[in-house]
């Protein structure tokens, strides 16, 4: 059965892919890659 952690703070993002993964710190001082759901798409300024 996997553990549960709680992810502490967000160390690095990866700048691949459009899912917006990470490297986050988890409570048990464990690092892991996560991909993020529903990440917000980067806004874009469109001009008038």
């Amino acid at each position: 059965m996997p553990r549960l952690v709680t992810a502490m703070r967000r160390v690095a993002p990866l700048r691949e892919g459009g899912s917006r993964p990470a490297i986050v710190e988890a409570d048990d001082d464990g690092l892991y890659v996560v991909k993020f759901r529903l990440a917000a798409a980067p806004s874009s300024s469109a001009g008038s």
